[in-house]
This record gives structure tokens, sequence and C-alpha cells, in this order.
């Protein structure tokens, strides 16, 4: 039983370094964790996902155009432009972003960054008629000095959707699923040392009023909790490595409710398009749980006592037609702590239109460029993708 618990507490501490990517160094306030009677929530506060998602101010939900939208609306995987009325279909996806800043999840302390922390998002979508399936992928890997030395840590999570559309061609359906993974292995190479894996269902409607300039998106996404680890026959509190471990990891149920709205010209903008979009995210309870950095520190500082809003609103300009877009954007991300006030984000970023080919019909690549930034956080996120017309 001791061999189970020490591989079940790496997890825990693995997990706190994939989702808060800093060693702590400002004291937490709090008392003492002392007993394994509490719960550890890992949940990104800030925006992740594509380039354009991240630009908008991650007001997405109500767009629901190409691959980028699996990981906000499933039923954007069936979605399709007024202009894309082929047979058959297909979106794709690669890009980077580099993360900085000191307080990465808003708690209200101060951290060191990691040594290195790189993160890779991949998609790809396939559409047939009325239907669509995709996935899309953000893998995190991370470089970190521990007790142990140089660790490297991989925390992957993925959409997997599929979708299908009314006979009307106004509503959207689609229905998914969110796996996750999170292993370790020494930096350079070796043997890995722990995996773990879970998944959540997710499910999302989209509604295009015939077909016009106004869309509404909403989507859901369930718990996850791994609480088959912990020791079933413990009397005593259990304590590996000098940490009292919970009895149980946790990510909250999230859902979105979002509206878009498009106008191809106007007064001031002949052929310019314009996009318009907003969106409130709901994420709620988890009760008796403390954050990632808090376990650490081994401090009880609670997180998720209450349900939490996210307002996010952007804005796409089509500044030179079928060939810039520029994007703008911005919400508040408000802390899971108690005592700790949320903060305002400013987004941005462009799309630029580079070369076309033909493959089961004509496709144009596109450079995708977007920058979020707030108090004691920035990332800047680069990537490739295909520009819709």
């Amino acid at each position: 039983m001791k061999r189970k618990s020490f591989f079940h507490v790496r997890f825990y501490a693995l997990a706190a370094a994939a989702f808060g990517p800093a060693v702590l160094r400002a004291a937490i306030d709090g008392p003492p964790i002392a007993d394994n009677d509490y719960r550890l929530a890992i949940l990104p506060t800030v925006t992740v996902g594509s380039a354009r998602k991240v630009a908008l101010g991650g007001a997405y939900v109500a767009v629901a155009e190409g691959v980028e939208s699996l990981w906000e609306n499933p039923a954007g995987a069936a979605y399709r432009r007024p202009r894309q009325t082929g047979r058959w279909g297909y979106d794709a996806t690669l890009g980077s972003f580099l993360v900085d800043g000191d307080d990465i999840d808003n708690n209200g302390n101060l951290s060191d960054v990691h040594r290195r922390n790189a993160v890779l998002n991949v998609g790809g979508l396939l559409r047939y008629k009325g239907f669509g399936v995709g996935f899309f992928t953000v893998a995190q890997e991370y470089d970190l000095d521990t007790a142990n030395g140089l660790r490297r840590f991989n925390f992957n999570v993925a959409a997997i959707d599929f979708a299908w559309r009314s006979r009307n061609q106004e509503f959207f359906y689609g229905l998914g699923i969110r796996p996750f993974g999170l292993e370790a292995r020494p930096e350079g190479g070796g043997s890995r040392f722990l995996r773990l894996s879970g998944s959540a269902a997710t499910a999302g409607v989209l509604w295009h009023p015939r077909r016009g300039n106004w869309r509404v998106g909403l989507s859901y996404a369930g718990s996850v909790k791994d609480d088959g680890r912990f020791p079933s026959d413990a009397t005593s509190t259990v304590v590996v490595e000098g940490l009292v471990i919970p009895r149980e990891i946790t990510i909250p149920v999230t859902a979105a409710l979002g509206v878009s709205h498009t106008r191809r010209t106007g007064p001031y903008w002949e052929d310019h398009p314009l996009l318009l979009t907003a969106q409130v995210d709901v994420t709620g309870k988890t009760d008796n749980a403390v954050g990632i950095e808090s376990f650490l520190e081994q401090k009880f500082q609670p997180t998720g006592r209450r349900v939490t809003l996210t307002p996010r609103a952007g804005a796409e300009w089509e500044f030179r037609p079928r060939r810039l877009r520029l994007r703008a954007g911005s919400y508040f991300e408000p802390s899971r702590f108690d005592g700790v006030p949320g903060r305002l984000h400013g987004t941005g970023g462009f799309q630029l239109r580079l070369f076309r080919f033909r493959f089961i019909g004509e496709h144009h690549v596109a450079l995708n460029y977007a920058v979020d930034a707030a108090s004691r956080y920035f990332t800047q996120f680069i990537g490739l993708g295909f520009w819709a017309f």
C-alpha cells in the first residue's frame, strides 16, 4: 500500500506543476493542512486554445467556425460558412504559444516561472454533408527544478467531437469527450515514472436563425473526478514525501452561453466583414478544495467555494479584404480564491493569408498571431491554419 500511495502523491505533485507553472515563493495565508479530508481542484482560469479564440477574448462558443471550435463548442464540427457548399470539407490547425508571468492562476501569490514552458496545439476536422468529426489537442510540456532534480512533465488534454445539423440548417448539435493524460520522466529521457488519465463528457448547440447575421451558442463540459486511488484501508493521515495528500482531485463543471453577429458591409466598411461576439462562462463550485500551490505549500487556501462568471467579448474586422483580419477582445478573469480580486485581460491579434493549394477543393493557408495580457500574466500565440471565406 505504501508503494501505491507514493505514486498517488506523485500524480498530485505533477498535476500541480502542469497547471501552476511555478514553484511558489511567497507565503500563502491559511492554516496548515492537517489531514486528508480535502480535495485538489485543477482549473486554468486564463484563456487557452487557438489563436483566433485567444485574440477574441475567448468568446468563441457562438462563432463555432472551423477546427478551433471543437474545444469551445462541439456543435462547430458540423457548422459551415455559407460559401462552404461542397459535399466534403476539412480543416486543420497547428500552433504554439509561450506563457510568462508570476501569478498564472490568479491566487494572489507571486511565483517563479518554469525553466521551460512549451505548449502545442494540433487539430483536424472532417465534414461530410451535414456531419462532422474532429479533434483538437493541447499538449503542454514543462521542465521544473524539483527536490529530486530536473523533471519533465507532459499534460495533454483533447476534445474529440461528433456533430450534425438539422434539416433546415439552422441548428447544429454536437457531442464529445475530453480525455486528459499526465506523465513524467527525468529530464533528458529515461523511463516514465508516472502516467494518469481520465475524461469528461461534453455537449454543445449552435443556432443560426435563417442562416442570417446572428448566431447563438451553448456548451457544457462535465466534471472530472479521480477518486479511485486513495488507499481505501487507510486508518490514519496518509503522508508521502512530507505531503498530506488529498482524497480526491477534481475539475469542476463548466458551461458557456454566447451570441455573435456578422456584418458583410456597413456605412463605413464596404466589403470589410465585421464580426462581433460575446459570451459568459459559468464555472461550478469545488467544495472543500484547495489550489495546486496550496497543496505544494501544505496550507489550506480555499478555492472554488462559489460559482464564478467570466464575461468575454471580441471583434474581428477584415482590414484588407481576403488578405488580413485584425482581432481584439477582452475578458474578466474572476479569482477562484477568497479575498483575491479578479483581473481584466486585453487580447488581440491578426490573421494573414499566405498562399493557396488544391486538394479536395481549393484551400488558403494563413498565419495566425494572438496575445493575452493582464496583471502578472502574459502569453503569445503563433500558428498556421486555413483562411475561411
